[in-house]
């Protein structure tokens, strides 16, 4: 068919057969073959054809649910690098005199083990997610990223909220209410974002704990927030110092991990009761040294991890959680001597942020490099650090998904902020 078609399908070049044949296609079957593509290919496809954009507009909220059941499925039944639609949300300061902390973040693809291994996170491939929300301060301002919400911390009167959640794909935001401090008093604080998933409908949950100096930080008031709910629900206090070691919580299948001194501490976002987990045995170890060592609880795999850092030994230990009907146990999957590759400080710890389909580890050391450890070679290999390590203070990255979940549809007052 030439150019002089009389079909208007939005594009230049209207003859294209392909274009042609989607806009003779039902709404549906469209709605289908649209949601079985890349994030960033549907928004392309928004741009180029009104009839996508119109079936998209009108569609939305279904078009979100079934885009985001291919994307688990993919995720679930990984086969190469190409099929996950998983990636990292960096937020990261170069300069100490910058002011504008938290107002960028950056989305690069997941690691590609099929790439190059320093092509793999340049700077080059991430781009700024589209974020509407004010200057913060500090360098842990991602609460988590869970199907394509990200929720993050504000400060106000000194304290970090967990009350800005965004979809960056979707430019949707919104601000929940402020935690409503007493005049004069200084906080502590625990916080953590998750999500409990069912068939019907996903309830997206953020926790927030504050403990006030006049009670010596040892009692903690737990407030929930639940997306369309319209408030937080104060359901009670905790004992549990949760703010001491790992402030921020860390979700995994319907509940969000903090650590309390030599404790692994469990909030089910279901019942929104604390249950204590035994820690791996190197809490039991003479030789755990609180002073030279770090402890922390991570995600990585859909699983939990508990790493263990040994300053003075320059060691990483990091444990998997395994569960079964009658016990839980842990397993030491990887023991990483990184002073071979990293410029060590006994300030900072490492952060694994994720474990590739080859069983290496990525993780940040010194808040603002990048580095993979291989076990098969027991070689850890710089990845990204910027090309310019002395203006890099700091960076942190969380594992993210882009998503067409609307905050709308979950019942909440957003925003939208154009693409």
């Amino acid at each position: 068919m030439s150019s002089s078609s009389s079909v208007d399908n939005g594009l230049p070049n209207g003859g294209n057969t392909g274009v042609i044949a989607m806009e003779c296609l039902p709404s549906d079957v469209v709605l289908d073959i649209l949601s079985r593509l890349p994030p960033e290919s549907v928004l392309d496809c928004k741009l180029v054809c009104k009839r996508l954009l119109n079936i998209l507009s009108e569609w939305r909220n279904q078009f979100a649910k079934m885009h985001h059941q291919h994307q688990l499925l993919q995720f679930a039944s990984i086969g190469d690098a190409s099929s996950s639609s998983t990636g990292l949300l960096f937020t990261f300061k170069k300069d100490e005199k910058d002011t504008t902390i938290g107002s960028r973040l950056y989305y690069g693809d997941m690691y590609n083990d099929e790439m190059n291994i320093h092509e793999s996170f340049s700077y080059k491939t991430l781009h700024k997610a589209s974020v509407s929300f004010p200057r913060m301060l500090g360098s842990d301002v991602i609460v988590g990223s869970y199907n394509g919400l990200i929720c993050l911390l504000r400060y106000h009167h000194g304290i970090p909220d967990p009350i800005h959640i965004c979809n960056p794909n979707t430019g949707e935001y919104v601000n929940l209410p402020e935690y409503a401090i007493r005049e004069e008093e200084e906080y502590a604080a625990a916080y953590g974002f998750g999500c409990i998933q069912s068939m019907t409908n996903n309830q997206y949950k953020i926790v927030r704990i504050y403990y006030p100096a006049s009670e010596k930080y040892k009692n903690g008031r737990v407030e929930v927030y639940t997306l369309g709910s319209g408030g937080w629900r104060t359901i009670g206090r905790t004992s549990y110092q949760l703010f001491t070691q790992q402030p921020l919580g860390t979700y995994v299948n319907g509940s969000l991990y903090w650590i309390d001194k030599k404790k692994i501490m469990a909030f089910n976002l279901v019942d929104e009761e604390f249950r204590q987990i035994h820690p791996p045995p190197c809490y039991d170890d003479p030789s755990h040294n609180c002073n030279y060592c770090f402890d922390m609880v991570l995600a990585l795999k859909g699983n939990l991890y508990f790493c263990h850092q040994n300053n003075e030994e320059h060691l990483l230990d990091i444990w998997s959680l395994k569960k079964n009907t009658t016990e839980v146990s842990w397993c030491r999957d990887f023991s990483i001597a990184y002073n071979s590759a990293c410029e060590t400080d006994d300030e900072y710890p490492v952060h694994p942020l994720l474990i590739t389909k080859k069983n290496e580890v990525i993780f940040v050391h010194q808040g603002s490099t990048l580095y993979c450890y291989d076990p098969k070679t027991n070689m850890v290999i710089k990845l990204w650090d910027d090309g310019s390590k002395s203006e890099l203070i700091w960076l942190t990255a969380f594992p993210h998904m882009n998503s067409f979940v609307s905050l709308r549809a979950l019942g909440e007052m957003a925003e939208s902020k154009k693409k």
